[in-house]
């Protein structure tokens, strides 16, 4: 069985990464069957701007009802605090291609603070085929004086490991009346992470002020391995809340094919 826990790093804002790999139970049962999952193989890639910078077949394996803790110890770049970097963490219980669901933590922490933010979110299932276009609503995003939010789409695909590749986004920035504000033609690449700085992307449209101003984003993109993280930072006390949109596989089992036509019919 086989899952990937896509995370990045976020060196733009400020933030250091540690990430928690969990070999847990979901369904709360307390059968001796159940609480051992088995082993869990993890393997794990790094990658900057589409390219492989780190890579450990091996990483390591995980006891049913333990964890690992990613860190610069055990994988070296992230000691590196000016790029940033997509890390994949390739999950293998027993054998097969199944996917089996597995929720992770990544933990985010200022820069010389002992303050942090932290989200629980599930493993992906491994694409086999092309990625399918995905639907990205994320309404808490806010903007003041001394509030921004950056939102990163870590686009991560095993499938081309081999060569950088694109994937096409749109991006509108609304006000809260549904008017258009900016909207962003981007050209992603797999293996990579974007970060949006919405304060910086709204620079001159708008003028920050005392008062939180909410503005809503509406993204759609080509890749259902794309992780998408909003951060929303005081930039002048540090505080920091981060939030995640989730993939389809969360929300369904079925007919993918249906519910992308009609969310794209909606997003028009």
């Amino acid at each position: 069985m086989l899952g990937q826990f896509i995370f990045h790093t976020c060196n733009h804002a400020g933030l250091n990464l540690k990430a928690l790999l969990r070999n847990s139970v979901r369904s709360g049962s307390l059968s001796e069957r159940e609480l051992n999952n088995g082993d869990m193989h993890v393997s794990l890639k790094a990658f900057h701007e589409g390219n492989v910078v780190f890579d450990a077949i091996d990483f390591c394996t995980i006891r049913s009802g333990d964890h690992v803790e990613i860190t610069e110890k055990n994988c070296p770049i992230l000691a590196d605090d000016k790029r940033e970097f997509l890390l994949v963490a390739q999950c293998k219980r027993d054998e097969g291609d199944q996917y089996f669901p597995q929720e992770h933590q990544v933990i985010y922490s200022k820069k010389g603070d002992s303050r942090t933010t932290s989200l629980v979110y599930d493993q992906l299932p491994v694409l086999g085929a092309k990625a399918k276009p995905i639907l990205l609503l994320a309404p808490k995003v806010w903007v003041s004086k001394d509030v921004n939010t950056f939102i990163s789409f870590a686009n991560g695909d095993e499938s081309h490991t081999d060569r950088v590749v694109a994937t096409a986004w749109k991006i509108d920035l609304l006000a809260q009346d549904g008017s258009i504000l900016r909207t962003l033609e981007l050209d992603l690449k797999l293996n990579d992470v974007y970060l949006l700085d919405v304060k910086s992307a709204l620079s001159g449209i708008i003028e920050p002020t005392e008062q939180l101003q909410m503005i809503n984003v509406v993204a759609r993109g080509e890749s259902v391995s794309c992780v998408i993280l909003t951060f929303v930072q005081n930039q002048k006390t540090g505080a920091l809340a981060l939030e995640h949109s989730l993939s389809p596989h969360y929300y369904m089992n079925g007919d993918f094919n249906r519910v992308r036509k009609e969310a794209f019919l909606f997003a028009e």
